[in-house]
């Protein structure tokens, strides 16, 4: 969107003497070389934006508000402007949700807990991270008498999905660790969050640390393909 008073960006050059972090080699390179900074832009804090413009369909409602349903019981729809959308009904109704329904509800139409009987056969689910994830750690000698994390426990479908759910908090909120967000607000009243920090418990940070290391998204006993015949 095109606000008043903005301007396009000013390509002029900056004078960057003043910032330049010279080659730690500098003694040698050609003196052109060393003194020569990092080539900087001038820009404004305003700039023009092209506003997005797209349609969506949208059900259609008789004086009373009532949606419209045409001869076939389909639901009938027609196209605005999309910032003034809503969801499709229709989809709505296939997968048992209402625009009453909670975010984690939505999301879990795309990430399930189980496979669910309209699910294509191969559908990604949690049930299934989870257990490769516990049989990648069991693999790589994790837990008691192991070499690796001797203190580690199978992961839970729940606590699997904290971890992949702090990820997507972070990207919303996002904080220069994630771990961070594991402290308590008034341990770090910036990036900590006492929701987080209850739901985690105390040892959280050792927790995630053996997320990363043995999260998997695949079976880890089914063989790596050949990148020549799976390119993707």
């Amino acid at each position: 969107m095109i606000e008043p008073g903005c301007e396009k960006a000013n390509d002029s050059l900056v004078d960057t003497d003043d910032h330049v972090i010279y080659h730690p080699t500098a003694d040698r390179l050609p003196n052109e070389a060393v003194n020569a900074g990092p080539v900087k832009k001038n820009s404004h804090e305003q700039f023009d934006r092209d506003p997005f413009v797209q349609n969506a369909k949208v059900p259609i409602r008789d004086a009373r508000g009532k949606i419209r349903v045409g001869n076939n019981g389909n639901v009938l729809y027609h196209a605005i402007n999309s910032s003034d959308a809503l969801p499709n009904i229709d989809y709505l109704h296939r997968h048992n949700i209402s625009t009453e329904s909670s975010s984690k509800e939505c999301f879990d139409l795309f990430l399930p807990v189980h496979r669910r009987r309209q699910d294509h056969p191969n559908a990604f689910t949690l049930e299934e991270m989870t257990t490769w994830t516990n049989r990648k750690a069991y693999l790589a000698n994790a837990g008691k008498g192991g070499s690796n994390y001797s203190n580690w426990k199978p992961f839970s479908i729940d606590e699997v999905q904290k971890h992949l759910g702090i990820y997507i908090f972070n990207g919303l909120s996002p904080s220069p660790q994630v771990t961070m967000k594991f402290n308590t607000q008034e341990k770090d009243p910036v990036n900590g969050n006492d929701f987080v920090a209850s739901a985690f418990g105390v040892n959280a940070i050792r927790r995630h640390k053996e997320f990363k290391f043995f999260f998997a998204c695949a079976d880890p006993l089914v063989p790596t393909p050949n990148r020549k015949t799976h390119p993707n």
